[in-house]
């Protein structure tokens, strides 16, 4: 294949396959578990941009029927605190995925240089 040929991808219609995906597995998910499938974003710091994210997540969630909680966590947070907040999170047995939502801008330049 040429590098210049290409495909072209409806990025919209691509989308609603996705979601539609989503939806039949989360249905399959209620049936055999007895519940919705649950999301919990850690929101760490009052980044607009991260909080903006983080209600989208919850947005989409409710769309396609999983269960959403943010959890925010203040600005400067001790790492080995937020690192407690994963590990609840990641071992609640009602808690099916973590995604922690940060801006990179509270974490100090050595770390960021190698994240």
């Amino acid at each position: 294949m040429n590098c210049a040929e290409g495909t072209l991808v409806s990025g919209t219609e691509l989308a609603s396959t996705i979601r539609n995906e989503v939806r039949e597995r989360v249905s399959r998910i209620k049936k055999s578990a007895g519940r919705s499938p649950r999301l919990d974003v850690l929101l760490i710091g009052d980044d607009p941009a991260s909080k903006w994210y983080a209600n989208a997540k919850c947005k989409l969630g409710r769309r396609l029927g999983i269960d959403v909680h943010v959890i925010e966590l203040q600005v400067g947070i001790p790492a080995k605190e937020a690192a407690r907040a994963v590990s609840r999170a990641s071992n609640d047995s009602k808690v099916d995925g973590v995604l922690i939502e940060l801006s990179l801008i509270h974490i100090s330049e050595p770390t960021r240089r190698y994240a």
